[in-house]
């Protein structure tokens, strides 16, 4: 079974967007030929979901590698190594995530949270060129579409800032008109004709 066969039947949820991974090749004058794979908080938060057997990480985080032009080759000792250090890390950060009481850093834990896991240079697989050529375009899609999200969002919340700040204006400028007397119908007939003239 190859790699790509190794991640198949798996849900698209656990395919985590491209920015939240990196694969770090050895360097040309090291003697060390290893790979390293970074792997944010947000991809571990994503597989917390995951059915707790290390096939299903594996199979995760090779999914996710593939727009980034690599796949780890499916050997067992390697997917086994892999697939349990995912599942270690995933625990410990959904633990470490859920003591936390304050919101705020609760939610900022993730995005601070990041590990690598070294990978030896036979077991991975680098992807056809022109296979790299076109996962780059879609990655650069992928990232056009987010600042253009993101802009959406930017001018929705200053909007969102414009009309909260003419509503105040507004209430400011209409708090000496209130009238803090009985209404019409309450008072005596003497106060009533004032009121009238008062409104005319």
């Amino acid at each position: 079974m190859d790699a790509s066969q190794s991640s198949a039947n798996i849900p698209d949820w656990t395919i985590v967007d491209p920015l939240l991974s990196n694969v770090i090749p050895p360097s040309v004058a090291s003697t060390d030929r290893s790979f390293s794979v970074e792997i944010t908080g947000e991809a571990f938060w994503i597989w917390r979901d995951l059915k707790t057997d290390p096939q299903n990480y594996y199979k995760a985080l090779n999914a996710s590698l593939k727009p980034l032009g690599y796949q780890i080759s499916d050997n067992a000792e390697v997917t086994t190594r892999i697939g349990t250090r995912i599942s270690v890390e995933t625990r410990y950060l959904h633990s470490k995530v859920s003591e936390e009481k304050n919101p705020k850093r609760r939610k900022a834990i993730p995005g601070s949270f990041l590990r690598k896991i070294t990978i030896e240079e036979s077991s991975i697989i680098q992807l056809p060129s022109q296979d790299i050529q076109h996962l780059k375009k879609q990655i650069s899609e992928l990232e056009h579409k987010l600042d253009e999200e993101g802009s959406e969002v930017f001018e929705l919340l200053k909007d969102a800032m414009r009309q909260k700040n003419e509503m105040k204006k507004l209430e400011e400028a209409t708090k000496g008109l209130k009238n803090p007397g009985k209404p019409v119908h309450e008072v005596g007939e003497r106060q009533r004709y004032r009121q009238l003239n008062t409104i005319r």
